[in-house]
């Protein structure tokens, strides 16, 4: 009878489980949500952003080829910010109707590559300043947002760059690829016009997730250059130069808001937790929550260089 009872005791009486203390469930669910974060930051520089330039080309190539046909392209100042001007084509690096856009700064980069305001537009004459002439010049990504200008810096000498505008269809040779500080090449180029593309590379193994570097190419107009507009007395925004970021008011005012917004749809998340089915918190929290992190990651990504 004893014997039975031990074995009941034993069954019924079990030791507690150990618990673990109470930091390290706190610090491993940290380290999962940074790793997670961390996780969503490389998808969206090397993914997601690559489908929001994708898209923003497709309706700037429509909006261009419109304006093209109807003659209306536009060919001087004022020209607004972000607005299509011109479609590049690079065969030797794979570019091919690539929409170029008014602006230098991140916000206009994000939709591929960007005319610097204050110089010609491609096909133009060389405007001068003083007797220094100014390139036509157009900056592009090297990482993120489609990375259009990943592999300009292997152009060589002699490699061909065509350019549409509303003035008509132009065509580069490739002078030099220099890096910042490199002299500007020595070229005798007449009344033509000189075509510099703008971008950023990185060094060593792991570059490609810090490029901090400019690289310049130049190219030279071969025939039929068009008059130059006063475009050298247009001033180009801070947040525009190269290897910019955009730290103005109105951006950090953005992600705060949007910081805000994503705080606000957790909370609504764990608001609903016991008030909606697990089905319905999905559908509708997951879209959300997605969406407002993904507008965070876009106004983020302002804050660093424009041409990353």
């Amino acid at each position: 009878m004893s014997a039975a009872l031990e074995r009941v005791r034993a069954v019924t009486v079990a030791p507690e489980p150990v618990l673990p203390p109470r930091w390290a469930v706190v610090t491993g669910r940290t380290l999962l949500v940074v790793a997670l974060l961390g996780v969503w930051c490389l998808s969206y520089v090397f993914g997601l952003s690559r489908l929001e330039e994708a898209r923003s080309q497709r309706a700037l190539y429509t909006e261009l080829r419109t304006e093209l046909a109807a003659g209306i392209a536009p060919v001087s100042e004022p020209i607004g910010n972000g607005a299509p001007l011109a479609l590049l084509n690079i065969p030797s690096v794979g570019i091919r109707d690539l929409v170029v856009v008014q602006g230098t700064d991140a916000g206009a980069l994000e939709k591929g590559p960007g005319h610097e305001q204050g110089t010609p537009l491609p096909g133009q004459d060389d405007i001068l300043v003083g007797k220094k002439p100014v390139n036509s010049t157009i900056f592009g990504r090297g990482t993120s947002f489609g990375a259009p200008f990943h592999r300009i810096a292997s152009l060589r000498r002699g490699d061909g760059i065509s350019v549409t505008t509303g003035q008509g269809t132009f065509t580069y040779a490739v002078a030099d690829v220099r890096g910042a500080g490199d002299p500007e090449p020595v070229t005798d180029t007449g009344a033509r016009g000189v075509l510099t593309l703008v971008t950023a590379k990185g060094t060593g193994p792991v570059g490609w997730l810090s490029p901090q570097n400019a690289v310049y190419v130049d190219a030279v107009l071969q025939r039929g250059g068009q008059p130059s507009t006063a475009l050298a007395s247009v001033p180009r925004p801070s947040n525009g130069g190269v290897l910019a970021s955009d730290t103005s008011f109105v951006t950090r005012l953005e992600l705060a808001l949007a910081g805000i917004l994503v705080v606000a749809v957790v909370a609504g998340l764990v608001w609903t937790r016991t008030r909606w089915g697990a089905v319905q918190r999905w559908m509708v929290g997951v879209p959300l929550f997605v969406g407002s992190l993904w507008l965070l990651t876009d106004i983020s990504l302002r804050f660093l260089p424009n041409i990353f």
